[in-house]
């Protein structure tokens, strides 16, 4: 991989790993939200891997296709942990339906395993792309119709939280399918988008993270009145 980064790019870059840094500490300090327990977990993997795929980027480290390495395996990874966050808020907001939410992910990861067998021994890259479109879809599928089924009900935090992760899927499945399968380059307009997508899933994270904060800091007020 021997593609170019603007200033836009590492500025884009920073602005990621700053807010990042940002959730994680707001998640830690208040623990709003405590039973997406992934939440901080999928954050703290993209702020690890931002970093990792930077210091590889400059330092030429694992010679000249470590940086192509490095970014395809963190983006499975990211994939993966972005599905089983998705899991975690349906197995939340349909607490009656936690054995089919179990089974309708089981099916999923048979899916994905499938997609990367069969594309065997086939381009690596190719392989990676087939896995995180997949899952991406699939993922994306279930938190939509969520998100838009008017009879379930959404704790305070988690709808928003659920907007970002369907941006998260939606951007990288259109990413994907816009750049390897149309031949598309990697334009600078897609370098600017996809971090900016980024950015806005993550103040999507960031806001159900302090409204899970005030509905807490609300129930306590509320707890301590009564006594």
């Amino acid at each position: 991989m021997t593609e170019s980064f603007s200033l836009w790019s590492y500025g884009l870059w920073l602005a990621n790993a700053v807010l990042e840094l940002v959730i994680l500490r707001a998640w830690f300090d208040r623990r709003s939200l405590p039973h997406l327990t992934l939440l901080p977990t999928f954050v703290g993997f993209l702020l690890f891997s931002d970093i990792g795929c930077y210091a590889i980027r400059v330092t030429g480290a694992f010679g000249p296709y470590g940086y192509a390495y490095g970014y395809w395996w963190s983006q499975v990874m990211e994939s993966l942990l972005r599905s089983l966050l998705a899991i975690q808020i349906l197995s939340h907001v349909l607490p009656t339906h936690k054995h089919k939410v179990t089974l309708w992910s089981c099916y999923a990861a048979f899916w994905i395993v499938a997609v990367f067998a069969l594309g065997l021994p086939t381009d690596v890259t190719r392989v990676f792309i087939r896995m995180i479109v997949v899952a991406d879809i699939i993922g994306g599928l279930l938190i939509g119709a969520a998100i838009l089924i008017p009879s379930i009900h959404w704790p305070t935090g988690y709808t928003t939280a659920g907007f970002g992760l369907f941006l998260s899927f939606a951007s990288d499945i259109g990413l994907y399918l816009l750049r390897f399968n149309t031949g598309t380059k990697y334009t600078t307009e897609l370098r600017v988008f996809l971090p900016l997508a980024s950015i806005l899933a993550l103040l999507m994270f960031f806001s159900a993270t302090m409204a899970g904060q005030r509905q807490e800091g609300e129930l306590s007020r509320g707890h301590a009145a009564a006594i």
